[in-house]
């Protein structure tokens, strides 16, 4: 199931990569409406593409499919509340990291853009290589990423290392589609529909909480969502060994 969500995912994140250069070419060489209209011949063709997909195996009604099975379900229980603080703690340091690159580093735009091609290829290939490992420490390795990542942005303000560090930052997006699999694991088959629901609202709360206390946190120094998201991630390391060995 880690493959499965890791290669899905990541041909979303290739699309990221190439989709920003592709769009800028055909507005500067057709306009901007034309963008548009491309686009949404992609999109009729992606529908297209949905029509080829098996269909699944139908579970019994028997299966437990309301809340109340699934909320009794401890393992899933723990992972929700895992996630909600894991997602809280790595993209903490995330939203206002354009910021940081053109008040502080002094980046112009084009340069913070080809940043953010690397953040997608990073997401993309990262995935493809923390799904080959099993159980938990894919998740375990894209947390370790994403430090490394953060440290590369504060001590480095060579374009290189910055490449290396949001590069190394796409393990954010692969440690999503990880969850997922780990949430696909422990959760009964009749149920996995409402489980990936709630996963995506636990994540979904993480994310508008995190660029708040970020905000806060730049307006005082604007290292310090960086700085807050580092000193975290270890203890968020060691809970996710300590919850993932009672779950798996």
């Amino acid at each position: 199931m880690n493959r499965v969500f890791t290669v899905v995912f990541s041909c979303y994140s290739f699309g990221l990569t190439v989709s920003p250069i592709l769009g800028g070419w055909l507005g500067q060489a057709l306009g901007l409406r034309s963008v548009f209209w491309i686009s949404a011949l992609f999109f009729a063709s992606a529908i297209c593409v949905v029509f080829f997909v098996a269909e699944q195996p139908v579970v019994s009604r028997s299966v437990s499919l309301d809340y109340r099975g699934l909320l009794s379900n401890r393992s899933f229980l723990l992972l929700s509340f895992l996630f909600l603080l894991l997602f809280l703690v790595l993209y903490l340091g995330q939203p206002l990291a354009p910021n940081y690159l053109e008040e502080v580093l002094g980046l112009d735009l084009p340069w913070i853009g080809l940043l953010g091609s690397a953040h997608s290829l990073g997401a993309a290939l990262l995935a493809l290589w923390l799904g080959r490992f099993k159980g938990g420490w894919g998740l375990i390795l894209a947390q370790g990423l994403v430090l490394l990542s953060l440290v590369l942005l504060l001590q480095a303000p060579l374009l290189p290392l910055l490449l290396v560090s949001f590069f190394l930052r796409g393990a954010f997006t692969a440690s999503r589609s990880l969850s997922s699999a780990l949430v696909g694991k422990v959760a009964g088959k009749g149920s996995l529909g409402l489980a990936f629901g709630i996963l995506s609202t636990v994540s979904g709360l993480a994310l508008v909480v995190a660029p708040y206390i970020a905000g806060r946190l730049y307006a005082l120094r604007p290292d310090l969502p960086f700085l807050a998201s580092i000193a975290s991630i270890p203890a968020m390391i060691l809970l996710t060994m300590i919850v993932l060995r009672r779950v798996l």
